[in-house]
């Protein structure tokens, strides 16, 4: 999955014009299909020169996504600016990084991101409390195999 992903990215990275070139390239994935999982939003980041170069680059994946690089798409008007932080990193000598920034599902975020081991171990009035909060099953297994495939 991970690989398709990868090779639809430089596809797009070749088809597509750079946002700014010396800025690095965003791009937008609405609808990913992943298996046990509602479907997944991405935004990834590539740096400048992806495009051009023929390297390989190391990965970074961000949970919450949608607050990484653009302020209208971020919760309570603010952003990470991963994209400017890891701008400034190569410039002080950083190898340059992809930056997947995966979205959070939302009312699924609770379900996705509660470890499955905690909440298996949980019994009581805070089991009681895990179960209302995740209205329904607990997908973070599903959810770490998908990010390590």
């Amino acid at each position: 999955m991970i690989r398709a992903l990868l090779a639809l990215l430089l596809w797009l990275a070749l088809s597509a014009p750079a946002q700014a070139s010396d800025q690095g390239q965003l791009l937008e994935f609405e609808k990913v299909s992943a298996p046990g999982l509602p479907l997944q939003r991405l935004t990834i980041w590539l740096p400048p020169g992806y495009d051009r170069s023929k390297r390989r680059y190391g990965v970074v994946y961000m949970h919450d996504g949608h607050n990484l690089i653009e302020l209208k798409h971020s919760n309570f008007n603010k952003i990470w600016a991963a994209d400017k932080a890891m701008l400034a990193a190569m410039r002080r000598g950083v190898q340059p990084r992809i930056i997947v920034g995966i979205w959070a599902p939302g009312s699924d975020r609770y379900r996705q991101y509660l470890p499955h081991d905690i909440y298996q171990s949980a019994t009581g009035d805070l089991r009681a409390q895990m179960d209302k909060l995740a209205a329904g099953p607990v997908l973070s297994d599903a959810y770490l195999a998908w990010l390590a495939r």
